[in-house]
């Protein structure tokens, strides 16, 4: 295993905390745009685009929330690879969904153009497809977990 030096935790402290205050301001956010989102997005007949972009909005609070717990809380390897693989399967729906309100968006802009929806299909599936062989080569991971547990580890003493 790795020797951790008091280095290693310092920048490892400085990203959690950094990772903590981006977090406080996205819940922030959340909570001052509510009143605003209840009226305009949730009191309304629901649509695509709607529903859409409750999902990419709570879907991202939700996977950001899990990954503060992860930050912040002792984790033994194994954890630490189940979250590495939820986190990045959260990634890849986050991914989908901004790229179909990208797609429907730019459809729109285009006319409702059925050539341009066609291309942007042919991407979307390439890509999607790029980001499925990513994530069954991510076994890179189980190293960093190790890394992280035995800095966490070390943190403690």
């Amino acid at each position: 295993m790795t020797s951790v030096t008091d280095s290693d935790v310092q920048q490892m402290l400085f990203c959690m905390y950094t990772v903590l205050a981006g977090n406080s301001i996205l819940m922030y956010d959340h909570m001052a745009t509510l009143p605003e989102e209840i009226v305009f997005i949730w009191r309304r007949p629901k649509a695509l685009s709607a529903i859409l972009f409750l999902l990419n909005r709570y879907v991202a609070l939700l996977s950001n929330i899990c990954g503060l717990v992860m930050d912040f809380v002792p984790v033994s390897s194994e954890s630490c690879l189940k979250y590495a693989l939820y986190r990045q399967l959260a990634i890849l729906l986050q991914t989908a969904i901004v790229c179909i309100i990208m797609t429907i968006r730019i459809y729109a802009l285009y006319d409702c153009s059925k050539r341009l929806l066609a291309w942007m299909g042919i991407v979307i599936v390439a890509l999607a497809g790029l980001a499925c062989a990513r994530l069954v080569i991510f076994q890179a991971t189980w190293k960093s977990c190790q890394e992280l547990a035995a800095m966490k580890h070390f943190q403690k003493r």
